[in-house]
C-alpha cells in the first residue's frame, strides 16, 4: 500500500538540510619586516547556522625564500579533492562586465565552475580597487554572499557540495591592502575523482534533459500556469524518493542535487527542488529554492513568480512514498500555495524570501475542484464513488479545495465515504486513504494485496 511521507521521509529531508557549510577565509598578511601572520575567519553559509566540529588544523611554511604563506582547513564535512582531479586555478583574460566589484565577483566564479574549476582566482576583480585592512573582512564576506546566491540559484552545478574555502592575501606596506582572493568551492564526493571533461560531461547531459522536459511542458500549454503544472507532475512520476540515501548521511549530498534527480532519477528533498528550478528557469520563470524547516526537521522546496505574486510549489511533499510509479496519481497539496497554507507544517525565515500572501491553489479552482459546503462535497464524493471500476486494479483518487469554514475532519470523511459507498452498492473489503491537508480532501482507492 502506498504512504504518504513518514519518519523515513522526514529524517532524509533532516540529513540533507543539516549538512552545514563551512567556509574558511585564510588572512595572509605579509609584513616587509618578514614576519607573517596568519589568522581565520569562519563565515556559515546559512542554511543551516550551525557549523560542523573542526577536526584537524595544517599549517604549511613555504620555503624560505618564498614570500607567501600557505595554510588549509579541513572539517568533519569536508574533503580535499584527489590530486589526480586538481584542475588549475581558474584565470581569465577577458574584460570583465560590469564595474562594481559584485559583479566582477559573480562573473568569475561563474566562468570558473563553467569549467568545473576548483580553484578561482578573483584577483581581477580587485583591479582599480583599494581595499584596505579593515574592510577585508567585509570584502571577503561579500564574496561567500556571492557564491552562496549562485549556489543556490544555479541549479546545473550539480557538482558543488555547497562548501567553500576562500583564501586571500594582505600585503603590509605603507598601507596593509588587499591583493589577491582565491575561491575553492567544495565538490560532492562522486566528482572528487573525476577530470573536469567528465564532470561538465554530466552537466550537458542535465542541461539537454531540463531543456527537453521544459520543451514537453510548452507542448503540453501555453500558460505559464499549465507548463509549471506539467513540470510538477512529469518531474513526480519520474523521480523516487531515495530511502536508502535518507538513512545513509553520505549519500545525501549525492541525492541532493539536479543532475541525481533528472538523471539517476532519484533524490532527497533539496533534488526535488533543484531539478525543479533548473527546468521551470528554462521556461523564464522565476523559480527559488528555500530552505526551512517541514514537521520539524530541515527541508527544501521552491518559491516561484506567477503574474507578479509569488507561490510555494514542495514536490517533495506531493510525492507519495514508496514510489507509485509513472501511472499513480499525483498530489497537488503543495502546488501554488500561500505561506499561511505552508505555515501549517513548514517553517523558513521568511525575511530571506519574498513574501507569498496569496493562496493560488489553480490546480484546484482552474479544474473546478472547489467545494464550499459539506452538501457539495458529498456529492463530489458520491460522484466519485459511482465512477469507480468494479475491480480497481489501480489507485483511483479524488482532491477538491474545501472552502468551507467547517472544514471537515478526518471522522466526517469517513462518514461521508460511508453514505457513497452505500449509496453505489459497493460491498466487500476495499482499501482506500483519507486525509485532509491544507484545505484539500484528498481520498485514494488502492487495488487489493
Amino acid at each position: 500500500m502506498r504512504k504518504r511521507a513518514g519518519p523515513e521521509r522526514r529524517k532524509g529531508a533532516a540529513a540533507v538540510r543539516r549538512m552545514a557549510v563551512l567556509l574558511v577565509a585564510a588572512l595572509i598578511m605579509l609584513a616587509t619586516s618578514g614576519c607573517d601572520m596568519v589568522r581565520f575567519l569562519l563565515e556559515p553559509l546559512p542554511p543551516p547556522p550551525t557549523l560542523p566540529s573542526i577536526e584537524t588544523l595544517t599549517t604549511t611554511t613555504a620555503p624560505p625564500s618564498a614570500t607567501t604563506t600557505r595554510t588549509s582547513l579541513t572539517s568533519a564535512a569536508t574533503s580535499s579533492p584527489a590530486s589526480s582531479a586538481t584542475s588549475p586555478a581558474m584565470t581569465t583574460t577577458a574584460t570583465l562586465p560590469g564595474d562594481d566589484f559584485a559583479s566582477r565577483v559573480t562573473y568569475l566564479i561563474v566562468k570558473g565552475l563553467d569549467a568545473a574549476s576548483r580553484e578561482i582566482v578573483l584577483d581581477e576583480a580587485l583591479a582599480g580597487l583599494r581595499i584596505e585592512e579593515e574592510d577585508v573582512d567585509e570584502t571577503i564576506e561579500q564574496v561567500f554572499d556571492l557564491f552562496q546566491e549562485i549556489y543556490y540559484n544555479r541549479p546545473e552545478y550539480y557538482f558543488l557540495s555547497g562548501q567553500a574555502n576562500a583564501g586571500y592575501v594582505l600585503l603590509r606596506g605603507t598601507t596593509t591592502t588587499l591583493q589577491s582572493v582565491t575561491l575553492k568551492p567544495g565538490f560532492i564526493d562522486s566528482v572528487q575523482n573525476l577530470d573536469a571533461g567528465l564532470i561538465l560531461d554530466r552537466k550537458a547531459k542535465l542541461e539537454k534533459a531540463a531543456g527537453e522536459l521544459a520543451d514537453r511542458a510548452r507542448e503540453a500549454g501555453d500558460s505559464t500556469l499549465s507548463q509549471l503544472q506539467h513540470v510538477h507532475d512529469t518531474l513526480i512520476r519520474m523521480i523516487s524518493y531515495d530511502l536508502e540515501a535518507a538513512e545513509v548521511s553520505t549519500m545525501n549530498r549525492e541525492r541532493s542535487n539536479a543532475a541525481s534527480a533528472v538523471l539517476d532519477r532519484l533524490a532527497l528533498c533539496q533534488g526535488y527542488a533543484a531539478a525543479f528550478q533548473l527546468v521551470a528557469q528554462q521556461l523564464g520563470t522565476e523559480t527559488l529554492l528555500v530552505t526551512g524547516m517541514a514537521e520539524e526537521v530541515n527541508h527544501a522546496w521552491n518559491l516561484v513568480k506567477l503574474d507578479d505574486s509569488y507561490y510555494h510549489i514542495d514536490l517533495t511533499y506531493d510525492d507519495p512514498t514508496p514510489d507509485g510509479g509513472p501511472d499513480a496519481p499525483v498530489d497537488h497539496v503543495h502546488f501554488l500555495r500561500s505561506d499561511r497554507q505552508m505555515q501549517s507544517t513548514h517553517a523558513w525565515k521568511q525575511t530571506d524570501f519574498p513574501a507569498a500572501p496569496e493562496d493560488g491553489a489553480f490546480y484546484y479552482r482552474e479544474g473546478d475542484l472547489v467545494s464550499s459546503t459539506r452538501k457539495e462535497l458529498q456529492n463530489r464524493i458520491n460522484t466519485f464513488v459511482a465512477s469507480l471500476p468494479r475491480t480497481i486494479d489501480k489507485p483511483q483518487q479524488m482532491e477538491v479545495l474545501y472552502t468551507g469554514k467547517d472544514m471537515p475532519t478526518i471522522a466526517n470523511l469517513e462518514d461521508m465515504l460511508a453514505d457513497a459507498l452505500q449509496q453505489a452498492g459497493r460491498t466487500g473489503q476495499i482499501l482506500y486513504t483519507r486525509r485532509v491537508d491544507k484545505s484539500i480532501v484528498i481520498l485514494e482507492f488502492l487495488p487489493p494485496g
